[in-house]
């Protein structure tokens, strides 16, 4: 795509991801599922109160998985106005050297179509193997 249009695309696709998982993890009320400790309570309540900093730094520096971090934020009860405006402001540099750095470096190490099929090929290994553990559980439970 070059540096420009992948960079607008992966930020359009960031935005689209955070925030699916932020809201699946407040439907499913995956919060309660931290835990109810002295400690875990404590950690959800300073994130909470710091949120915006807190999920804008995470975002920026990019040091645990996207999803991790929405997931966590989401879970600790953080405001979605918070969460939205710290990733929408925390993911443009990590998309920017990313992007830099792939459009510097694939091409010398495969070309496009090659670095294409890979992904392709890796996409549908992912899909084909979460079918078949779909299938396989749904053995187990006795509903297939």
């Amino acid at each position: 795509f070059g540096p420009v249009p992948g960079m607008i695309l992966s930020y359009i696709g960031a935005q689209i991801n955070a925030n699916i998982t932020f809201l699946l993890v407040r439907t499913l009320a995956i919060e309660e599922k931290w835990g109810k400790g002295e400690n875990t309570s404590k950690i959800k309540a300073t994130i909470r109160r710091k949120g915006f900093p807190i999920v804008f730094l995470m975002q920026t520096l990019s040091l645990f998985p996207f999803v991790a971090v929405n997931s966590a934020a989401a879970a600790s009860g953080i405001r979605w106005e918070d969460f939205v405006k710290a990733t929408l402001i925390g993911t443009i540099l990590p998309i920017v050297i990313y992007s830099l750095i792939g459009e510097a470096l694939i091409p010398r190490i495969m070309p496009p179509e090659v670095y294409f099929a890979f992904v392709a090929f890796v996409f549908l290994v992912i899909v084909v193997t979460a079918f078949k553990k779909r299938d396989a559980y749904l053995r187990r439970k006795g509903i297939r």
